[in-house]
């Protein structure tokens, strides 16, 4: 990130603020990158920052939402901005220097842009003393970004969906269009295979088989009788069931 503004402080970075990685999966090593900007506050008394920012996942997991949707492969993201803060150029000394922490969680899920769900606290130190702290949330909701038409979304969308190899031989992708459930498979050998499509409480609205040869097939599965809601669709091949979520708008 090369500059940041509020309704108060606008500050550029002449050395940039690591703002986020891309990919990042669970284990990867901690990112670690120092920054430095310059700027004003009130338009009127120079502001100098300098830090750190460190980046990492620190848990991959089942998140729960209010509304009982349940969100598979999420990834918490943890970032710890640390700074020193100077207006005026002031002289920034042991005994004089204002610190800002900065702590924020973010969650993502596969296929979508943005995190679902995020958490940030900020605590400011004077002389080594908290005398200030805030905490903030905010939720962007899986049904609000489907909603989101622009064609990055379109296209995270419609690729991200989780791709699954087994032992069994099968290579999958599942993406959503106009009430359809789109199943693009590969098979190692030829199979039946069975696809259900049930709500989070089980019940089963569509049930469909398929006897397949071994190969690439592209399997249309009509979801036009469902209501706007998730979904789980289930994929029973080589004796093995799969699962994936899906939205119906």
């Amino acid at each position: 990130m090369v500059s940041y503004e509020n309704p108060l402080t606008y500050v550029r970075y002449d050395k940039p603020l690591l703002h986020m990685v891309f990919p990042l999966s669970f284990n990867d090593e901690e990112h670690h990158s120092s920054f430095h900007g310059q700027g004003y506050y009130c338009n009127h008394f120079k502001v100098e920052e300098q830090g750190n920012m460190d980046l990492y996942v620190d848990g991959e997991g089942t998140l729960i939402l209010p509304d009982r949707d349940t969100l598979d492969n999420v990834l918490r993201v943890k970032k710890v901005k640390t700074s020193s803060v100077r207006v005026d150029y002031e002289e920034l000394s042991k005994e004089n220097r204002k610190l800002m922490i900065e702590e924020t969680y973010l969650w993502y899920a596969r296929g979508f842009r943005y995190p679902v769900y995020e958490t940030r606290s900020c605590s400011f130190l004077y002389n080594l003393e908290p005398v200030e702290c805030y905490q903030t949330a905010c939720c962007y909701v899986p049904r609000v970004q489907r909603k989101n038409k622009d064609e990055e979304n379109e296209q995270i969308a419609s690729t991200d969906s989780l791709m699954n190899a087994t032992q069994g031989g099968i290579l999958y992708n599942v993406s959503v269009e106009n009430k359809h459930a789109l199943l693009s498979i590969e098979l190692s050998q030829n199979t039946r295979i069975q696809v259900v499509v049930a709500d989070i409480y089980g019940y089963m609205y569509v049930q469909q088989s398929f006897n397949l040869d071994g190969g690439q097939h592209c399997l249309d599965i009509d979801c036009s009788m469902l209501q706007e809601n998730s979904y789980a669709l289930y994929i029973n091949a080589y004796g093995v069931v799969y699962s994936e979520k899906i939205y119906i708008e």
